[in-house]
């Protein structure tokens, strides 16, 4: 092996070591996003069959909860549609800086700290081939 294929070499794997770092982040970030969106569904889902609760009643049901997920009831327009939301999860377990938002129609809203919007499209009802 010559001296450039060596030199090469020792500039390839550590790169390499990098990409597959940082797809590998990318992916588990990507999962940690996904099992936000289908437990902040799942806690829209018991708030409905409860009974929508509301003041007091809303306070026992979120007792005992995960307490970084918020009722939040607004609007949010996204390309000129409008979305009312119920929840949100406002410390993602990615250690994103956004905060999400399941809708009433259970879409799900990125909202950054800049403002920006983005629809998180998820099918929470897919399974995982075994």
């Amino acid at each position: 092996m010559t001296y450039f294929n060596r030199k090469g070499l020792l500039i390839l794997i550590p790169c390499v070591i990098v990409i597959v770092f940082l797809l590998s982040r990318f992916a588990i970030n990507r999962s940690l996003d996904r099992a936000d969106a289908i437990e902040l569904k799942l806690y829209f889902q018991r708030w409905l069959e409860a009974g929508r609760p509301q003041g007091d009643n809303l306070k026992k049901f979120l007792h005992g909860r995960r307490p970084d997920i918020l009722n939040t009831n607004i609007s949010i327009f996204v390309d000129g549609v409008e979305y009312k939301t119920e929840f949100a999860v406002t410390k993602p377990k990615s250690g994103s800086l956004r905060t999400l938002f399941v809708t009433t129609s259970t879409n799900f809203i990125w909202l950054n700290k800049s403002g920006s919007k983005e629809i998180f499209l998820i099918d929470c009802n897919k399974t995982v081939p075994r």
